[in-house]
């Protein structure tokens, strides 16, 4: 699985982060009671994303580097995790950093990248890398629920529930992911209801931005 997108500003100004937004109204309502009692739960994997990238420039990994060490959450064994920093977040490939940040209209200290082919300016920050990765965290867990539920496999979508629930009071993310609990209330709370949805659809939105 790749990035979830940064939305980056055509011409000079700082970017604004974008992410999936769900269907808070589902087309149809299907049952999301397994049907089985399995009780094998895959054990979660540490994922290890790769920060020094070819062409990626040396300030935008130390960035990452930030980031990761306050989101260090274990995905679910069935998800393909990014495993470099430029799948997880397109923009950092193919820039360079831009020396005058005041004409690109950022703040003093600002990382700002250029896209060599686009020729737009972006700013990117540790929260953009936060963001990204705990998104995508997100959409595994969710992955993980809907896999599980349609497989019938009780015990495994309990414990992919469990950490989805468990999302908007983890460290830091109330406080940097946008509309967190709008998230939890339109795509994570339906699934209590027996309502899948509402989560496939966001899981579309997300498998689409990942493929860029």
């Amino acid at each position: 699985m790749g990035a979830l997108l940064l939305g980056a500003s055509v011409g000079c100004g700082p970017a604004v982060t974008e992410f999936p937004k769900p269907s808070a109204t589902p087309t149809s309502a299907e049952s999301a009671t397994p049907t089985t009692t399995s009780t094998i739960v895959p054990a979660p994997v540490d994922v290890s994303i790769e920060t020094r990238v070819e062409g990626v420039p040396e300030e935008v990994s130390a960035l990452a580097d930030e980031a990761f060490a306050l989101f260090d959450q274990p995905f679910p064994a069935s998800w393909d995790a990014p495993a470099t920093i430029a799948e997880l977040e397109p923009l950092v490939a193919d820039t360079v950093i831009v020396e005058d940040w005041i004409s690109a209209g950022a703040e003093p200290g600002s990382v700002m990248l250029e896209s060599i082919e686009e020729g737009y300016w972006a700013e990117i920050s540790a929260h953009t890398f936060f963001v990204d990765l705990a998104l995508n965290w997100h959409c595994a867990w969710l992955n993980e629920f809907v896999e599980a539920t349609e497989a019938g496999e009780v015990a495994r979508a309990a414990a992919a529930h469990e950490y989805l629930l468990k999302f908007p009071d983890m460290p830091q993310v109330r406080e940097q992911v946008p509309d967190v609990d709008d998230l939890q209330d339109t795509v994570v709370g339906p699934l209590s209801e027996g309502d899948l949805e509402p989560a496939k659809s966001y899981l579309e939105q997300c498998r689409s931005l990942a493929e860029g």
